[in-house]
Formats: C-alpha cells, structure tokens, sequence
C-alpha cells in the first residue's frame, strides 16, 4: 500500500486527536469507581493576576447575620405620674422603656473565607518512529502499534489522576517496609521489593518511573540513575504479600545507591517543597493543620467548620455498630448543615470483614459466620457470598465503593453528589491542538510551535534531526469539592 508521507501524519494525528483524551476519560472510570462521579469544569478557573496562571477560587459564607433579640409582647414597660401626698395623677400615663430594634453594635455581618488554590500540571510526551511515517510503512501492523501506544499513554495519564486521588499528602507510592526480604543488594540493576507499607501494589505499573527517597525525605536515593518498574506481582509468592521488580535501564546501579528499608517511593519528579500531584481525598479530609496547602492552605484551628471526623486508628475489623457510632457523631456535630454525606469508599479488604463480622452491641462477640438458610419444611437451601454491600442510616441510603486505590484499613464517607467533587481544567487554548470536542486538560504544544499538526521534530544532541517525531502535551487539572467534610476511618483490620 502506498500513501504520502503528508496524508500518514495527518491520519496519525487524527487518531491522536481523538483517542489520547476519550481514553483517559474512559479508563478513569474502569479504574476507580468514584471517577463516575466527579465532573470535569472550566467555570470557576481564571488566570487573575499577574505571574499566578490558572487558579480556582472559591467563597465560603462563615458565619450568620444580623441580628435578633426577643421582646415583651405587651410592648414594653410603662409608669403612671406622681405627685406628692394625694397629688397623684390616676388618669394620666407616660411610657417608659419600649421594645426597639437591635442597635448597630447589636448586629453582625456575614463573614467570608477565601480558598484560592493552584493546578496541578503535569507534561507528557509521545514519540513515534520515523519508519512509522514512511509511506511504505502504513499498514494494519504499524496503525495497531500507534493505537496501542496512544492507549498506553492514555493509561500512564488516567493512573496518575487515580493514585493521587488516595495518595497521602506528600504524594508517595508508599514505603518499602522494615523486613529482611527488603535488604537490596547494590551491585545489580535490579530492585526487588516484597511487599509495600503506606500505599497499595496497584499504585504501581511497568513503565512507571520512580523516584526513591530515604525515611526523612532528605536525600535521593537515586538522583544519578532511573528506575523503572518492570513488573508487578499482586499476589506475590505469599498471598497477600505484593512483589514489586524496578530496573535500572542504563546501566548497574551504583554501589552507593543506599536504596534500603523504610525508603519512599514516588513518581519520578512528583515530589519536592511544593506539592505537584492534584489534590485528593487525604488533602481535604483533615481533623487538624490546614486543608490543601501546609501552612498557606485553610487553617482548620481558624476555620474549624471545615473539619472532618478522623479516626487515627479503629484497630478492629469495621462493624455496623461503630459506623453507625461515627456517622452518628457527625451527624450531630454538623447538624442539617453537614448531613448530605451519601458514599462510602473502602478496600475489599474492609468491606469483607465488615460482612463477615456483623456486631449488635458494641462490646459483643461477633458473629460466626454470614450463611443464610432456609429451610421451613422443605430441604435446606444453603447460599454463601455476597451480592453488595449497601449501608443506610436514618433512611438515607449510601453508595458503597469499593476502589482499588482506596489506601488499605481506610473508610471514606464523602459527598459526591450534585458535583461536590469537581476535577476542574483550565479553558482551551486557542491553537494548542485541541477542538469543541476535546476536553480542555490536555493540550498539545506542537500548533503552538508553529506546526501545522500536533507533531514536532526531534532533534538530538548535536542539532541534528532524529528520525523520530514527538507529540509533546500538558495536562493542567486539580480536584476540589465544595464541601469538604466528612468522616474517614483508619487502621481498619481488612479480611484475612
């Protein structure tokens, strides 16, 4: 088959255009649930003020107004005139002190918080070799390869929004716990790591690069050499123990490297001073300290109606009576204002101890077993398993979750309804490769370098152009609720 060069890139571009950003939309549901329901905007994002870029701004109503004193009904005092002896005036009557409205000083002014917050943006790139673009080359094999690549980038973009969704707020992976399975040797280009601590094993995926860094978060442990993860075993040699395999591409990693127990894992260039992932769940949802921005965010010891219920640590498997008990107890502190929590978000961990261990009473044993029987005169029907886990309480039903990336022992009780959560974008650039139908948080740069199409040339060391071709892109996004509030449940003993 034989094609022009030109009519090759325009196919390819075409193809990039419009699955690169519908495939990170569609992967994001398949996977996390929650992404179902959070709703991408561009209203309420602006680029206000010099040298600040996008920004979202939000406007909390703090406090009431006016004011509202109560009052004699009869409408206030009154007293007769008196003279001396029997000089008394029996017909005449002058008022004393009457009902009056409050007085300025008696009144107030509604009060208003601030939230300013910046976006998270991220820079990817997605090359193509120039065999690709040879006429000759155009055939199922080679669109297969370009639509395969176009899904793996699709997928490294949509994993990055899920995991920092859950992430802690430093942004890690997790920790490479304190065993003897984790003492790596240093003279090899391989890095294998039993288990993980502080994360989940599905925050990691082959192609990933990670940075590692020690216990302090002071020293990196490999600025001088990549790591790349190569393979992940879920379920491990152990069940229920993860191993995690990284590789160093170029070279062995240096003797030096110190890479050892307790050491943090992230995405390559995710962590420093200033926080880059978008903000999640563990951002917002906080007891004490400030929401979203440590130290410049909102200080909860000012702003305490923007706190969350936190239980540091349940120790147990989660039971009715106690998620009844927590619920309850937010419920009362927020009142009307703070009782349109409506999801549950857990592990599969939590939610199968939860079904397996049922308790009436706070304080009685559990439960043996979950089996239903029937029998009333007819042989026994037996059914084990279980359909779904709803929850209600006073009436109002709750969504149950059940996510992948939820961090192990953890409980989330959210709203998510009528958009609280809101994955907010930046609008369009005009040029910067995107159309009416492509949302706005990917753009290609390409256009704006003054190519006619999204791709750009590769030019190595020397100046020279490289027979590769590159469609570089940004994604700026950040997720905020309107209402942050709700109730999260740690150290949560999962089935075992």
């Amino acid at each position: 088959m034989s094609v022009s060069t030109e009519a090759l890139t325009a196919a390819i571009e075409d193809i990039l255009r419009e699955e690169l950003n519908p495939t990170v939309i569609d992967v994001l549901p398949k996977a996390d649930p929650v992404f179902e329901s959070v709703i991408s905007t561009s209203r309420g994002v602006t680029s206000a003020g010099i040298g600040r870029g996008y920004q979202v701004k939000q406007v909390f109503s703090a406090n009431l107004a006016g004011g509202l004193k109560w009052v004699d009904p009869t409408g206030g005092s009154g007293s007769t005139i008196k003279g001396t002896s029997d000089n008394t005036m029996s017909h005449s009557y002058i008022l004393g002190d009457q009902n009056s409205f409050p007085a300025v000083e008696e009144t107030s002014m509604v009060g208003t918080v601030v939230l300013t917050l910046g976006m998270a943006e991220a820079f990817g790139n997605f090359y193509l070799p120039k065999k690709y673009l040879e006429a000759d080359q155009l055939d199922a094999a080679i669109t297969s390869a370009v639509r395969m690549n176009i899904v793996g980038a699709a997928r490294l973009v949509a994993h990055h929004q899920a995991y920092s969704f859950y992430a802690p707020s430093n942004g890690s992976l997790g920790v490479i716990p304190d065993t003897s399975a984790n003492d790596i040797p240093v003279s090899n280009n391989v890095v294998t790591i039993t288990g993980i601590t502080g994360g989940r094993a599905r925050y990691f995926k082959p192609g990933m690069h990670i940075d590692v860094y020690n216990a302090a978060l002071s020293t990196h442990r490999n600025s001088s050499f990549s790591l790349i993860v190569d393979r992940v075993d879920l379920l491990g040699t152990t069940i229920g123990t993860p191993i995690i395999t990284l590789i160093c591409p170029d070279s062995d990693i240096p003797g030096d490297n110190g890479i050892a127990r307790t050491d943090v894992l992230f995405p390559k260039d995710t962590y420093n001073a200033t926080r880059r992932l978008p903000y999640g769940l563990n951002d917002w949802m906080k007891s004490s300290g400030d929401l979203f921005v440590s130290g410049s965010g909102l200080a909860l010891a000012t702003n305490p109606e923007f706190k969350s219920l936190v239980v540091t640590s349940l120790g147990a498997a989660l039971t009715e009576d106690r998620l009844n008990y927590y619920l309850g107890l937010y419920i009362d502190a927020f009142g009307g204002e703070g009782v349109d929590l409506d999801t549950l978000i857990t592990t599969r961990g939590v939610t199968g101890g939860y079904i397996n261990n049922p308790k009436w009473f706070y304080g009685a044993s559990a439960a043996t077993g979950n089996f239903t029987m029937e029998r009333q005169g007819k042989a026994v029907d037996m059914k084990g398993g279980w359909v779904k886990a709803d929850y209600v309480y006073e009436g109002r039903g709750f969504k149950w979750l059940i996510s992948p990336f939820c961090p192990e022992g953890y409980l989330y009780i959210i709203k998510l309804g009528d958009g609280n959560i809101k994955r907010y974008v930046p609008p369009t650039a005009p040029g910067s490769g995107s159309d009416s139908t492509f949302p706005g948080d990917v753009k290609f740069f390409a256009p704006l370098a003054g190519y006619k199409g999204i791709f750009a040339a590769v030019y190595a060391n020397g100046g020279g152009l490289s027979p590769m071709v590159q469609a570089p892109f940004s994604l700026m996004t950040q997720n905020i609720p309107t209402d942050p509030r709700g109730v999260v449940i740690k150290g949560i003993t999962e089935m075992t």
